[in-house]
């Protein structure tokens, strides 16, 4: 139970570092709406 439940943390830590060098590859519109649409995919994804 303990293994799932770092298997699950280390997931979102992973996913959180994923997204922050996403956005921080921003550099116009067309970036900006490619983060959104890949942001709501994420959130599907995890719910």
């Amino acid at each position: 139970m303990i293994n799932a439940q770092m298997d699950a943390s280390k997931a979102y830590f992973d996913t959180g570092v994923a997204q922050m060098r996403q956005v921080m590859n921003v550099k116009d519109a067309e970036g900006l709406r490619s983060y959104m649409e890949s942001q709501q995919k994420v959130a599907k994804g995890i719910g």
